[in-house]
């Protein structure tokens, strides 16, 4: 069952990024990977335990194992676009197994870090978590550059934090430890 199915209606993203997607025909395909890790968070409300769920496999300074759009059952769709002094981005990762990843940055700073992060939002999803945590609007996740990271027309790799995640039941965390990694590649323009 595709994403599409599977998640609540995504008020961050546009319909016009699902029905372009990356591999229109026009160009190559997709690549991306993500790796994330999930935990009780500030308040201790979770109910889950840590854990770690990625496709492909990615680090700040390595890109070891991208995986491409339309194979292995994995659906991507993207957008990386120079907008003002900065980048739109907004794009998704599925497996069609039990990983999923919805992301969307409205303008992410070339010079974003830690300290000075790039503010945008995340739906996330795994086998330990079953069901779909979102970043609430007032909790947003912070999205930053690290090692060989870096974002330009139709490509992003990038570390992200989201201090706050939230279904029906829960409050918990992504990246409490270590920050999680996405990269995407043949992104739309």
């Amino acid at each position: 069952m595709s994403s599409l199915t599977r998640l609540a209606p995504i008020p961050v993203l546009t319909a016009a990024l699902f029905l372009a997607g990356c591999s229109d025909g026009v160009g190559p395909a997709a690549i991306g990977a993500y790796e994330v890790t999930f935990g009780q968070g500030q308040t201790g409300a979770c109910g889950l335990g840590p854990h770690s769920a990625q496709v492909g496999s990615i680090t700040d300074t390595d890109k070891q194992d991208l995986q491409k759009d339309g194979e292995n059952l994995v659906e991507m769709s993207c957008l990386v676009t120079g907008e003002g002094s900065g980048f739109r981005v907004a794009g998704q990762i599925d497996d069609n197994k039990n990983n999923l990843l919805v992301f969307d940055i409205p303008n992410l700073d070339t010079g974003a870090t830690r300290d000075t992060p790039s503010l945008g939002s995340v739906q996330y999803q795994s086998a330990d978590t079953q069901t779909v945590y979102t970043s609430p609007q007032d909790a947003p996740c912070e999205f930053f550059l690290e090692g060989s990271e870096t974002v330009q027309d139709g490509a992003i790799w990038v570390s992200f934090r989201c201090p706050t995640v939230i279904n029906s039941t829960s409050t918990c965390e992504l990246g409490p430890m270590f920050p999680n990694v996405l990269i995407m590649e043949n992104c739309d323009q």
